[in-house]
């Protein structure tokens, strides 16, 4: 099972330098929801969406001010959906 403490949400920031304001800290939450929910295969997907690969989609989702990272969190958003859709299906 992949280990969570190695997804740190990244926002470019030294500790202690600027507060969060409450929008800031809703999207931190809900990029820690993310990755609650998300499965072992999730970055593989994500990366055939994007056509990039899986290592990059990882690291772009843990980095805010990645080229990638809104695309990441769109689309491994669109997985977990999709997947819990298809489960309650069954």
């Amino acid at each position: 099972m992949e280990s969570k403490e190695k997804y740190v949400v990244d926002d470019d920031r030294q500790p202690g330098s600027f507060s969060h304001n409450e929008q800031e800290k809703q999207y931190l939450d809900r990029l820690r929801k993310l990755l609650d929910l998300k499965r072992r295969g999730d970055w593989i997907m994500v990366a055939e969406i994007l056509n990039i690969s899986p290592k990059n989609a990882e690291i772009s989702f843990a980095r805010l001010s990645s080229k990638y990272h809104t695309q990441v969190v769109e689309a491994l958003t669109t997985v977990i959906e999709t997947r819990n859709k298809l489960l309650k299906r069954l």
